[in-house]
């Protein structure tokens, strides 16, 4: 609740929200499971850029974009195993002086930040990327394609609200799934058998 309400208001102070869509956004937000930031991106009131944006300003941290392309070294990748990299979506970018620079995409996750810390012993210092910068990198540098673990697999998507099944879409397609959806019982069984 802490980090929702810090995120929430950082983007009312940088003037990209109102107090009353905070308030709605995170009455809408109870139970779905989602940060609030990608929340609103998915419902489309804010994007990805103006989050980033306001957490940079606010927290005095470097944004790091387009990394995928760069060089690391495999001892460096070594630091942050494959799975931690996807689940946390963390990536190491460089290693210097006993600090580790991370790509992030919430600088409040502390709990993300701590199990770093205890796994490398390195200070950490975070550096806020976007989440497909972040995917994009782990899928160029881990070995195996860490993130072709769903490659192939489809889901389909059945609920009446175009809001919700977007949802579902948006975050099962950053998954690596394919998704199928329909608005009813009979479109996905003719979605299913097609």
């Amino acid at each position: 609740m802490e980090t929702r309400m810090r995120i929430g208001n950082l983007l009312v102070q940088a003037g990209i929200i109102t107090v009353k869509t905070l308030e709605r956004a995170l009455e809408m937000q109870k139970g779905s499971g989602k940060r609030l930031g990608a929340f609103l991106k998915e419902m489309g009131i804010i994007t990805e850029g103006e989050v980033i944006e306001a957490l940079a300003r606010q927290c005095n941290l470097r944004i790091v974009r387009n990394f995928a392309g760069e060089s690391f070294p495999k001892e460096l990748l070594d630091l942050v195993p494959a799975q931690m990299a996807l689940e946390k979506l963390v990536f190491p970018l460089k290693r210097y002086e006993g600090i580790l620079a991370v790509a992030i995409l919430d600088p409040f996750d502390n709990a993300t930040i701590s199990l770093l810390l205890e796994k490398t012993g390195l200070r950490i210092y975070p550096v806020l990327a976007a989440r497909d910068d972040i995917i994009s990198a782990i899928r160029k540098h881990y070995p195996n394609g860490a993130l072709d673990k769903n490659s192939g697999k489809k889901i389909l998507i059945i609920d009446p609200s175009p809001i919700i099944m977007k949802m579902y879409e948006s975050a099962l397609a950053h998954e690596g799934y394919e998704v199928l959806v329909a608005k009813d019982g009979v479109d996905g069984l003719k979605v299913a058998y097609i």
